[in-house]
């Protein structure tokens, strides 16, 4: 019996499931056991036309979440060279190169990358395009503007762990306390086994709320 199935790809970011739904029914009709979950569904969900270069912004992301930012670089820099037009991509590097210990050596390249991340951030996702434009803002020390876009995000997508970071530094930063612990305990409760992030958020109530039992559970 001859099996056939179309699907339709909305979107380049749609690309990747889409791939791997068809590799998993292709498996299922041929009798094959179904691939263990663990290393399914790791890619992104970002916008490039290149499957190769958003692997290499996967690695990337992996190597900056285990504090290797030199290999991060590297990867970020095969991502962009792959597709030139990978906005996050850019981005992600620009954010990279300006955490860098020697940072002044490489604010041109970093310069040029957020520069291009800017300028191709009107073809990505609106959830993309917000991420790039609040750090933007950031950079430029636009703290309102930063905090409009952050929030914009996260109306989006409530659970965005970096958005929700930047948005209690930049409320602390305008003495917007109350506002600020919120985003503390929020991001403590997104990632409870994260001891940084408990420690903040009890630091915030005692520190800044002057409220010890709200620190208590963390």
């Amino acid at each position: 019996t001859l099996w056939t199935r179309t699907d339709q790809v909305t979107s380049q970011t749609d690309l990747p499931g889409s791939i791997r739904q068809l590799t998993e029914w292709a498996r299922s009709a041929l009798g094959e056991q179904a691939v263990a979950s663990g290393r399914v569904g790791r890619l992104p969900q970002v916008t490039t036309a290149s499957l190769n270069a958003l692997r290499f912004y996967a690695k990337a992301e992996d190597a900056l979440a285990r504090n290797h930012r030199q290999a991060s670089r590297v990867l970020l820099e095969s991502a962009v060279r792959e597709d030139p037009d990978f906005a996050l991509a850019h981005w992600r590097l620009a954010m990279v190169l300006g955490n860098d210990p020697d940072a002044r050596a490489v604010t041109s390249a970093k310069d040029h990358h957020a520069a291009r991340a800017l300028a191709l951030s009107s073809t990505v996702t609106e959830v993309e395009r917000l991420r790039i434009v609040a750090t933007h803002h950031m950079w430029q020390r636009e703290a309102d503007e930063a905090i409009a876009a952050w929030e914009a995000l996260l109306s989006l997508a409530p659970d965005d762990l970096e958005a929700r970071g930047n948005l209690a530094g930049l409320y602390y930063r305008l003495r917007r306390i109350p506002e600020a612990v919120r985003e503390g305990e929020r991001l403590a409760e997104l990632r409870p086994n994260d001891f940084s992030t408990a420690v903040s958020a009890a630091f915030g109530w005692v520190m800044w709320a002057g409220d010890p039992v709200r620190a208590r559970p963390y």
